[in-house]
């Protein structure tokens, strides 16, 4: 598939990035394809990699790719390996992993651009609500294990977090 994908007409977004240790050989195509300006590579479900394997990768990507097609995603609503995960371990996982600018890239920046969104202005903050990125707000319930709620979830009393002014989530 990968001769394919090296040539693909349209932009390809590899999840999970590529599943490092799955197979012999799929971090160097990985990596091959990682430097061409059509693909993007989605930092999500880090645990479905052996221990160190998916931090090993995501360093290797950085250090060639660089982080302009960097993605993040929760890979929420887990269908495999969820119990246990919370939105706020995977979300925590790369930030504990990345630079400010990195972090705020994939998350925000670099989604919009993939998506060709143009900038929108969040709804006003909610109470105990903390803004984590350019055009997203998730609500923190303070307290032992806290969570971090999904932008546009609805919050216990149907209260929304994420709402974008205009009526869309």
């Amino acid at each position: 598939m990968a001769p394919a994908l090296r040539h693909w007409p349209s932009p390809v977004v590899l999840d999970h990035l590529g599943l490092p240790g799955s197979s012999a050989g799929a971090e160097h195509t990985v990596l091959d394809l990682a430097r061409r300006e059509h693909v993007w590579i989605k930092a999500s479900a880090p645990y479905r990699s052996p221990t160190t394997a998916a931090t090993t990768m995501l360093g290797r990507i950085l250090a060639e790719a660089g982080p302009h097609r960097l993605l993040w995603g929760s890979d929420w609503p887990w269908t495999r390996h969820e119990h246990g995960r919370t939105y706020a371990a995977c979300l925590t996982w790369l930030r504990e992993r990345v630079d400010d600018q990195t972090f705020h890239a994939a998350v925000d920046h670099n989604p919009a651009r993939l998506l060709h969104w143009s900038p929108t202005v969040a709804a006003p903050a909610s109470p105990g609500a903390e803004r984590v990125s350019g055009t997203r707000e998730v609500r923190l319930d303070a307290g032992k294990g806290a969570k971090l709620r999904p932008p546009g979830r609805a919050l216990p009393g149907g209260q929304r977090v994420g709402a974008r002014r205009g009526g869309g989530t």
